[in-house]
């Protein structure tokens, strides 16, 4: 099995910690990819929709970012950056359970404050789409930004995505 590269640097994670802005965390963002090798691609997958729960769709592209990486693509994980970006959103919103109109603002605040800062910064060259990934709001505006930029979007068979051990559906 070959070497997984991970590009975030100690610094770059304490950073990720500490951010209180999402700004911040593009600018980390945007720091990391300039150290990676070209091309890069980027893994877009459901998280909050789809037949499972949020835990396992997370799950699912997490380990979906890992086996590309481990057949040696140069894949950013944003991951940490997102988590981070929602933990920030959240706060502003409140401890309360959100609403559904309160969760697809929040979704349109992370797809416009992270997401696209970063793929308008040209450093995003590839665009891997996970299966069942139509009703993601935020993967949905990937795909078609890719196609409005000439990014070169490639749709990921389910055979090639892990399965988890322990799989709950909805």
């Amino acid at each position: 099995m070959r070497k997984t590269m991970n590009y975030f640097s100690p610094d770059d994670i304490d950073d990720i910690a500490a951010a209180e802005k999402i700004e911040e965390l593009v600018s980390i963002a945007l720091s990391v990819l300039d150290r990676m090798p070209k091309p890069v691609c980027w893994v877009g997958g459901p998280m909050t929709t789809g037949l499972r729960t949020n835990e396992d769709n997370k799950e699912r592209l997490r380990q979906t970012i890992l086996r590309f990486k481990e057949q040696g693509a140069t894949v950013f994980n944003y991951l940490p950056l997102q988590k981070k970006a929602m933990d920030i959103l959240r706060r502003e919103f409140g401890d309360e359970q959100l609403l559904r109109d309160q969760e697809h603002q929040l979704q349109e605040r992370l797809r416009d404050e992270l997401y696209a800062p970063i793929f308008e910064s040209g450093k995003i060259n590839e665009l891997r789409i996970m299966p069942q990934s139509g009703a993601s709001f935020n993967v949905q505006w990937m795909r078609g930004f890719a196609r409005g930029k000439g990014i070169t979007i490639k749709l990921i068979p389910e055979e090639l995505v892990p399965k988890l051990k322990k799989s709950a559906v909805k």
